[in-house]
């Protein structure tokens, strides 16, 4: 059966549970049920609502290590991650731990749920986000509710061993450890991310426009990432209710890559082109809050500070054969970043409902240092400052908002948001610039438990994006010889979203999510002309993006398969604006059309093992630049086997085949002689390059 025809049908099974989400009867008596200590309805203003509960003994079949373990395990969730937001602003990701958001922009809720031992989690609930007093949560949200503990750790180890051109990784893992005393619960934590594939390699052909060869080439590339990092986090229960967090981590960042390129071709000398790019730095942050009861209601005050360091360097150099002298340049980058947030926030009850008014002060700075060399005869580089590239950005931004939340029935909540910001952007260097802006923000979102087992909600928002400071400056890309111009007169996108989720319970049969969204967003940012032969990051006035996220969770219970469920995902989506060059419609820059992700798990009853089988299809979108366009692909056809055992020694272990497909990178572009709307082709290049199996083992334990 080929590639194609498999993810027909695929694509057909994914739409089960759609079906089931309209036609299956409510089955909630089945569904897990609260957990008694829960806080009765009465301390809530919020609606009665279905909702459910797992408790840990849900999960025991799967002999999870953390909490993460087993929010991955529940029916028809995904762990969304918190969006790029300006500051820390309202909440933004589906994840609560004890009903609080998580106030730290560099932990994920996956690291911190990761850090968190299984036998510390007292229950997972599935809650409508409208229906909390949390402003900016919608959709589906996962409640983490944990209780401390004696000290306890645990590990991970995820070594990979690549079939073909990759080296082997030994070095990615994690070890934490966690624990209570008295009114204090601590956690201190040490990890390493390394890259998830490691490198490719494969032939180029490059064309003319009529067809003729132009040149050969056999391009390896190979990457070599280590991020490791500490970090700790504390929290105080009380004097009273009083709850105070502190968390801090710093983490040392190396990572090299390597494109070599053999080349050839019809009157060319044979010649060996080598982009070689390294970068060393480190981040750190250190945040907290502390909430507290004030008048009638609660206070929160939240500060945090970040900062990095890297040191960039990118070099590419031709070596040719024969006499011919070497060509090549270098860019050199000193880039430091910083960003400081306070933030207040107080709620209470009044008019039957729960009010929040909040504000925020963040300055967020960046300042670069760029050179450039050129190779000389001789084997030398001489240098020169590089102004476009110099430079320093800062931000002051200041925000306000108010939010409302109450049932307006029995079983209909609804939750307001209004406020807006105002900013001020400097920029210093060679193209100096100061602007300031205000901007309207806002939701409104209603959730309607319509009956048992069945949840609705709709959200519409208004958004503003966050900027990217290093696009206000030059940047060169040596390794397919492009260049953004830089360009000081970037604004934040801007978006009114819209979004209709269904929630299913299918009873014995799992679960099902369907979430169709609709994004009118205003200044995209996307890489634009700004003149007839220099472009860069710049705003594109209008676009749109709109489709459907399908999430779900079959088990296989009814029909006699005990201990297997499927999980799906399914995201379909198009998306259009105006091309700044020819004025015709097309899709926004990399928006993948399609992405299918289908896992099967058998837990086999009555023993230690498990096994899985996964398929992946994602159908990625094109690239533009004023001169060319293409693309760049990843994997897009991904298969995956895999075998567990959870007690070797007292040891989960895992091992996986990844790439079953053997699926390549795939890299096409079209390049013009001028601007691709008016001027002839110049080459076509086409790479596709090999990835192979990627062996991979996971190696979990407590201690």
């Amino acid at each position: 059966m080929n590639k194609a025809m498999t993810g027909r049908i695929l694509l057909a099974a994914a739409w089960m549970p759609a079906l089931a989400l309209a036609a299956h009867p409510s089955a909630a008596q089945d569904a897990p049920q609260p957990d008694p200590a829960a806080p009765p309805p009465a301390e809530r203003t919020q609606p009665r609502q279905s909702g459910q509960v797992y408790a840990p003994e849900y999960f025991a079949r799967f002999a999870p290590r953390s909490a993460l373990d087993m929010l991955k395990q529940t029916p028809g969730f995904t762990i969304k991650a918190e969006d790029d937001e300006r500051g820390l602003g309202q909440a933004s990701g589906n994840v609560l731990i004890n009903r609080q958001r998580l106030s730290t922009k560099s932990d994920s809720a996956e690291d911190q749920l990761a850090r968190i031992p299984a036998g510390n989690l007292v229950r997972i609930e599935i809650l409508d986000g409208a229906t909390l007093d949390i402003p900016g949560l919608s959709g589906q949200i996962a409640n983490i509710v944990t209780k401390g503990g004696g000290f306890s750790g645990q590990f991970t180890w995820e070594p990979q061993f690549p079939a073909k051109v990759a080296d082997a990784r030994l070095n990615k893992g994690s070890i934490s450890g966690s624990g209570s005393a008295g009114l204090l619960d601590y956690t201190i934590a040490f990890s390493n991310t390394t890259g998830d594939v490691g490198g490719n390699g494969g032939p180029a052909t490059i064309v003319n426009a009529d067809g003729s060869l132009r040149e050969n080439r056999y391009v390896t590339y190979k990457a070599f990432l280590t991020h490791p990092r500490v970090s700790t986090s504390l929290k105080f229960n009380g004097p009273g209710s009083a709850i105070a967090n502190l968390n801090a981590s710093y983490q040392w960042n190396r990572t090299h890559s390597l494109r070599s390129e053999d080349r050839s071709g019809p009157g060319l000398p044979d010649a060996v082109r080598k982009v070689d790019t390294l970068s060393n730095g480190h981040q750190y942050e250190i945040g907290g809050d502390f909430e507290f009861p004030l008048g009638p209601g609660r206070l929160k005050l939240i500060g945090l500070a970040r900062g990095d360091q890297f040191d960039t360097m990118n070099e590419a150099i031709t070596d040719f054969a024969g006499a011919a002298p070497s060509t090549g340049r270098r860019i050199f980058v000193d880039s430091r970043s910083s960003e400081r947030i306070a933030r207040a926030e107080y709620r209470w009850r009044m008019l039957g409902g729960d009010w929040q008014i909040s504000g925020e002060a963040a300055f967020n700075a960046l300042d670069n240092v760029a050179d450039q060399f050129d190779l000389l005869p001789d084997g030398s580089f001489t240098g020169a400052p590089f102004p476009p590239g110099t430079g320093g950005v800062k931000e002051d931004r200041y925000e306000a908002i108010l939010s409302y939340s109450r049932p307006l029935a029995d079983r209909l909540a609804m939750q307001l948001t209004v406020g807006g910001e105002y900013s001020h952007i400097a920029q210093t260097g060679s193209n100096a610039e100061q602007r300031t802006f205000r901007r309207p923000k806002g939701s409104l979102a209603l959730t309607w438990a319509a009956r048992p087992g069945l949840d609705l909600s709709l959200t519409i928002s208004r958004k503003v994006g966050q900027l990217e400071f290093a696009d206000f400056l030059a940047e060169v890309f040596l390794d397919n010889e492009n260049a953004n111009a830089g360009n000081n007169q970037l604004v934040p996108q801007q978006s009114w979203e819209t979004e209709l989720e269904a929630r299913k319970d299918l009873g014995e049969w799992g679960s099902a999510t369907l979430k169709l969204f609709d994004y009118r967003i205003e200044d995209l940012v996307a890489v634009i002309p700004l003149g007839p032969d220099i472009e860069s990051k710049g705003n594109i006035d209008k676009a749109r993006l709109r489709g459907l996220r399908l999430t779900s969770t079959l088990r296989f219970e009814p029909i006699g398969f005990a201990g297997a469920k499927l999980n799906l995902s399914l995201l379909l989506q198009d998306s259009n604006i105006r091309d700044p060059l020819d004025q015709l419609d097309r899709p926004i820059d990399s928006t993948n059309g399609r992405e299918i992700d289908m896992e099967l798990r058998h837990d086999i009853p009555g023993s230690d093992w498990a096994w899985g089988v996964r398929y992946r299809n994602i159908d990625f979108g094109y690239f533009h630049r004023l001169r060319e366009a293409g693309e760049d692909w990843g994997i897009d056809d991904l298969g995956e086997i895999y075998v567990e055992h959870k007690n070797v020694l007292g040891l989960t272990v895992q091992a996986r085949v990844n790439n079953l497909f053997d699926s390549d990178v795939l890299y096409y572009r079209t390049v013009h002689f001028g601007p691709r709307n008016a001027s002839p082709v110049d080459f076509v290049e086409r790479n596709i390059r090999k990835v192979g199996p990627l062996f991979r083992f996971l190696i979990k334990g407590n201690f």
